[in-house]
């Protein structure tokens, strides 16, 4: 079903490798994968599905709908699930409110996105016996990090950035470009959605 053929990078290969040389999933794993149908998320959704085709597992696709841009939010959560449907996968919607978190904590949007998108996908890990979530940081993410870190004056341990594994985390395109995830998504048809904001 799944092919490598010139122009892709090798990008599966290398995926897959990295994941069993470093041991960071164990055969026939059920996993969440985290999905916002931007194209980052859906290059790990459907690198997932080649790797799990090949090696055994089972994936549960979770896409947590923020709130925080109306209709766009609502035609992501359709974009993630048509894809899911399309591709016979367990879909999984959350709702979190983030901007009234953000106002009751006394928190940054970003800040009270990222802790509520946290929760919502343990939650689903809890539903589903999940043993990981999976989520789609890049090698952009990375750097983006790295110097947050270093303007917030962290110390050597604060600059290491975003781990590849962290506890049930699993970051396996931390070494891969938004260049690189874009084409692949050409190359494989993968429509994605665009964050107008």
């Amino acid at each position: 079903m799944w092919q490598l053929w010139e122009g892709d990078f090798v990008l599966y290969e290398d995926f897959a490798n990295n994941i069993k040389k470093q041991e960071l999933l164990l055969p026939k794993q059920r996993v969440i994968v985290a999905c916002s149908g931007g194209a980052d998320s859906l290059c790990l959704l459907h690198l997932m599905q080649r790797f799990v085709a090949q090696e055994g597992g089972e994936i549960i696709v979770c896409h947590v709908n923020h709130q925080l841009r109306g209709n766009d939010s609502k035609e992501d959560a359709r974009v993630v699930e048509t894809y899911c449907q399309n591709n016979e996968l367990i879909f999984a919607l959350e709702h979190v409110d983030v901007k009234a978190w953000a106002m009751q904590q006394s928190l940054s949007i970003e800040t009270a996105a990222r802790q509520l998108r946290y929760a919502a996908l343990r939650a689903v890990k809890l539903k589903y016996a999940a043993e990981i979530i999976i989520t789609a940081h890049t090698k952009n993410d990375q750097a983006e990090t790295f110097f947050l870190n270093m303007l917030r004056g962290a110390g050597l341990s604060g600059l290491k950035g975003i781990l590849p594994k962290q506890k049930d985390l699993l970051r396996p395109l931390l070494g891969v470009s938004r260049p690189e995830i874009e084409t692949y998504c050409r190359i494989h048809k993968l429509i994605y959605c665009q964050d107008k904001s």
